[in-house]
């Protein structure tokens, strides 16, 4: 399942929800270039990820390489990400570390009205 982008007039932050499907090295590829794609057309740096319906995710290494893939694009190393998830666990703090040690700013949430005050400031 492609994620699904929105960029709500109420706000200035781009949407993105993924649904219930697990997700692979390919999609994250694609997922990556849609939402490069998005930042630059609406002109909203400020990223909440839902990913809040995804049963698992990624292995460790797969979450590694995304980070340095975000971290080497212009349009992402320049955004901020509030990652909303169901619970944080060892995967997910292991993306927020790993994302952070690249100098991307990233945080996970388990709560989105959390999410949108973090994305606020």
């Amino acid at each position: 399942m492609a994620i699904r982008i929105s960029a709500p007039a109420e706000n200035n932050i781009l949407e993105v929800v993924y649904g219930a499907e697990a997700i692979g090295d390919w999609e994250w590829a694609r997922d990556r270039e849609d939402v490069a794609n998005a930042i630059s057309s609406t002109n909203r740096s400020r990223v909440l990820i839902d990913a809040s319906a995804l049963p698992s995710f990624p292995g460790l290494v797969l979450i590694q390489e995304h980070n340095e893939q975000v971290a080497a694009n212009e349009v992402l190393s320049a955004a901020k990400f509030a990652v909303l998830f169901a619970c944080v666990g060892e995967p997910e703090q292991f993306l927020h570390i790993t994302g952070s040690n690249r100098g991307i700013r990233i945080q996970c949430f388990t709560s989105k009205d959390d999410a949108l005050v973090w994305l606020s400031f």
